[in-house]
């Protein structure tokens, strides 16, 4: 795939994966980038986002807790509203602590949230709007933890595991045409 000319939308820009993803999105010249991150992260997508402007890449820095439905939606209202679609979202976001069965609720439910609930917000936001014009891609960022586990982290292992088992017939959505729930 190539950015160029389209509208790509990047959660968790600020490091890793994130931002080397927007970086090569930007060097294809896309019609606009959207990167997005923590609250806590502002500065650094501010920086960001001055640095790819003056590079000649239109971009727009929102930041958004990709685990709230809320903040999904109002990133891709912000840019829709700025650059008129979205034809790429990369629902990127995550993140990783050690624990076990024991790790306490709060920290499965914020790893639930992030690393399969995001997805399924950002398929909620995007999907119809790619079904409408014919085309789109929604690009989950997973993990070989998923498949193979992390023993360290068992909300890790598991929710990413949950990512990449459930977009089995989301991604139909995608190779279909004309763009019907299978």
């Amino acid at each position: 795939m190539n950015a160029q000319g389209k509208v790509v939308v990047v959660t968790g820009a600020a490091s890793g994966i994130g931002k080397a993803l927007a970086a090569r999105f930007a060097h294809e010249k896309p019609a606009g980038l959207v990167i997005s991150d923590l609250p806590q992260a502002q500065t650094t997508l501010d920086a960001q986002a001055s640095a790819l402007s003056a590079a000649g890449v239109p971009t727009l820095a929102v930041t958004a807790d990709v685990g709230i439905e809320a903040n999904v939606q109002a990133l891709v209202r912000q840019a829709e509203e700025r650059f008129g679609r979205v034809d790429v979202f990369c629902s990127n976001a995550g993140l990783i602590r050690d624990g076990d069965e024991n790790t306490p609720d709060a920290h499965w439910q914020l790893n639930w949230q992030v690393h399969v609930m995001a997805h399924v917000y950002a398929a909620r936001a995007v999907v119809p709007g790619m079904r409408a014009r014919g085309e789109g891609y929604l690009v989950n960022t997973a993990s070989a933890a998923g498949m193979l586990t992390s023993l360290p982290s068992a909300t890790y292992a598991v929710t990413k595991h949950a990512c990449i088992a459930k977009p089995a017939c989301a991604s139909r959505w995608f190779v279909r045409r004309p763009w019907t729930h299978p």
